[in-house]
């Protein structure tokens, strides 16, 4: 297109910063002075960069991929965006953020990265395949953690006001609970709510 930018300005791109702006991949593809081989060696903003930049990074690589769904170089663009995923995924799951952990959003960010580590498949050389299991595992890792937060298992304590009776003796019967919805006391009592207490006569 007419913004697209000279082989020669993005190799003067990448040694004065470092990385190619993502934005910038639908430019290249096609103009006649780039091979997508030399494109896939472009060094792209590394993912431990700041989460403001990698949320900067999602639309123009999704866009892309849906530009140039053919294109052998999907599978990359992919991954990349796995990654940048990923990033913000362990970002929003981290306890140091200034605001607390986000699990729904880590959660959320998570699954997306590993739908599209499992997308990527054969399409990328076998040292970025590697790179797509083990970032699919931390993935699946994190959305794991996220969900337990999420959805804790529910949690009970029941117990006696004494340990030793005689048949046909009361004793009360104390319960909590934590995470609960729904709570039956067996047997004999039935559903009750998730806190509280009931005096009974054991006859056995």
């Amino acid at each position: 297109g007419a913004d697209a930018i000279p082989w020669a300005q993005v190799r003067w791109s990448e040694k004065q910063s470092g990385y190619v702006d993502v934005r910038r991949l639908s430019d290249l593809v096609g103009h006649t002075d780039v091979a997508q081989s030399q494109i896939v060696r472009l060094q792209l903003r590394p993912t431990d960069s700041d989460p403001a930049l990698l949320e900067q990074d999602l639309a123009p690589l999704q866009g892309f991929i849906g530009r140039f769904p053919n294109s052998a170089l999907v599978a990359w663009a992919k991954l990349e965006l796995a990654d940048r995923y990923l990033s913000l995924a362990r970002w929003a799951a981290d306890d140091s953020n200034p605001n607390g952990p986000n699990y729904q959003r880590a959660l959320e960010l998570s699954q997306t990265a590993a739908t599209l580590y499992t997308e990527v498949g054969e399409g990328v050389g076998p040292p970025d395949r590697e790179r797509a299991a083990a970032n699919g595992k931390e993935a699946q890792r994190i959305a794991s953690i996220a969900d337990a937060k999420l959805n804790p298992p529910p949690t009970a304590q029941l117990v006696a006001d004494r340990q030793f009776i005689h048949r046909g003796q009361p004793v009360t019967l104390s319960w909590s609970t934590e995470n609960a919805v729904r709570v039956t006391v067996e047997p004999d009592i039935g559903q009750v709510e998730t806190q509280g207490s009931r005096e009974v006569y054991p006859t056995q």
